[in-house]
């Protein structure tokens, strides 16, 4: 038998663009949306308490928290503080099945989004008639929905910006030999949430930094809004169980006060750690503090207390 290797080691797969050509599970960085999703329709305010047993059992499994600090009586913020799966379940068991897909449709993770980069692909969504409890329940934490890394910016991005989804671009404007100029204009799709809710959310996830389970992602001086998120690997439809088989994320907008950038990170296969809040979180931090920098972004003011 004869084997071939790409001369780059690698393969073919080193050409794509794995933000717009690259599906994958999201993982908790979803939770963000879903717990403004739960707001927006006044089914749960942030501060609202649920009892939270460590897991739930639905058909023939069984959902578990990672985080033991989920246990208890404990609010949605707390619940997206720490990451907590029980708590993301309970929000979309109220909020129901259509109202749900009907967000994730405005949140744009049923079509492309058009972004001016070639070879976009996205993953169309079964009608909510067809889903069974199970997919209302794991997609509440970013599991059995399918996404690229644009689609999540562009969601995190409705957040960010108070309520409105944009449409991604990335070409500024085209120029002519003749002198003709087509210029490209940030373009308001919908209306997806109230400005109340993005703000309540914006709070929910600087807290989450500050103090909780994504502060590996804080930049100092500045106020972060990001959440942490990991997943499995699907595979022949269950997941990897092996080394080194799970995607890291972090999401986030900065600064929170007067968002500039919404950004992103992905990494796929971390073997340092399996977790999202232990490795893309402190590429993020690196990466926002040059870019703040970079853009001569005023820091926040600080004032000492004084006796």
């Amino acid at each position: 038998m004869i084997k071939y290797i790409y001369k780059n080691s690698f393969g073919a797969g080193v050409y794509q663009n794995s933000a717009v050509s690259s599906i994958y599970e999201p993982g908790s960085i979803m939770k963000a949306l879903t717990v403004a999703i739960g707001i927006d329709t006044w089914e749960i305010q942030a501060y609202d308490m649920y009892n939270d047993g460590g897991s739930v059992t639905i058909d023939s499994f069984t959902i578990s928290n990672v985080s033991n600090r989920c246990l208890g009586y404990n609010s949605f913020a707390h619940a997206l503080s720490f990451s907590c799966n029980v708590g993301m379940i309970r929000i979309v068991q109220r909020v129901g099945k259509a109202l749900f897909y009907k967000y994730l449709e405005d949140f744009w993770f049923n079509e492309l989004t058009g972004i001016t980069l070639k070879w976009e692909i996205f993953t169309r969504m079964d009608p909510h008639e067809k889903w069974p409890m199970s997919k209302l329940l794991t997609s509440s934490y970013g599991l059995w929905v399918s996404v690229t890394p644009i689609q999540m910016a562009a969601a995190y991005s409705v957040i960010a910006n108070g309520w409105v989804y944009m449409k991604p671009y990335i070409v500024d404007k085209v120029l002519f030999p003749d002198g003709r100029e087509i210029k490209y204009e940030p373009q308001a799709q919908r209306r997806v949430l109230k400005p109340a809710t993005s703000q309540i959310v914006s709070k929910m996830l600087v807290s989450g930094v500050d103090t909780w389970v994504a502060k590996n992602g804080g930049v100092e001086w500045y106020s972060v809004a990001g959440k942490t998120g990991t997943s499995q690997i699907a595979y022949r439809w269950s997941y990897e169980r092996w080394a080194a088989s799970t995607y890291g994320s972090f999401a986030w907008f900065a600064p929170a006060e007067d968002p500039q950038f919404v950004v992103i990170v992905k990494l796929d296969r971390p073997r340092t750690s399996e977790y999202g809040w232990d490795t893309s979180a402190y590429i993020f931090s690196e990466i926002t503090k040059k870019l703040l920098e970079y853009y001569s972004i005023p820091k926040k003011k600080v004032t000492e207390k004084t006796e």
